[in-house]
């Protein structure tokens, strides 16, 4: 259950900036997606190191990049397929 909470409390801490700082910030495109996925990269192994401080820097940050990864991959699929816009 912690687990779960964590993961899901450090997706939801990352999207209102990707969705709505960013864009204001001018960023577009491929920056924008660049910028975005490395902020929610950054802050989500801020979150599994303090959530969970026995996990170690390597497994944090390869847990967040497969869970970006994921998302992206996830939301691009979704895309094509004109499941949202």
């Amino acid at each position: 259950m912690r687990r779960t909470t964590a993961v899901g409390l450090a997706q939801l801490a990352s999207h209102p900036l990707f969705w709505f700082v960013l864009p204001e910030l001018g960023l577009r495109g491929f920056a924008l997606l660049c910028v975005g996925e490395a902020w929610a990269v950054a802050l989500e192994l801020g979150v599994y190191l303090l959530a969970f401080p026995n996990i170690g820097r390597l497994r944090a940050l390869g847990v967040s990049a497969l869970a970006n990864g994921a998302s992206l991959g996830v939301g691009t699929v979704l895309r094509a397929s004109g499941g949202f816009v």
